[in-house]
């Protein structure tokens, strides 16, 4: 198996960061498909069960000194 490069362990973080809130907030959080992806949607959230889905595109900023 090969390492994750840093693009992808970033990415990893953000959808790590956001499920964590989802789930403390009691919102649902789900992934997307490839299509909605490429359309720069890179997760949905959904609360108490209706079946609106809020976009959300992550972002991923890191400084080192």
């Amino acid at each position: 198996m090969h390492p994750l490069s840093a693009q992808n362990i970033e990415s990893e973080l953000s959808y790590a960061y956001l499920h964590a809130v989802a789930s403390r907030a009691g919102v649902a959080c789900s992934g997307v498909t490839r299509h909605e992806d490429n359309a720069g949607v890179d997760a949905g959230l959904r609360a108490g069960g209706h079946f609106q889905v809020v976009a959300i595109e992550l972002r991923w900023t890191s400084k080192f000194s």
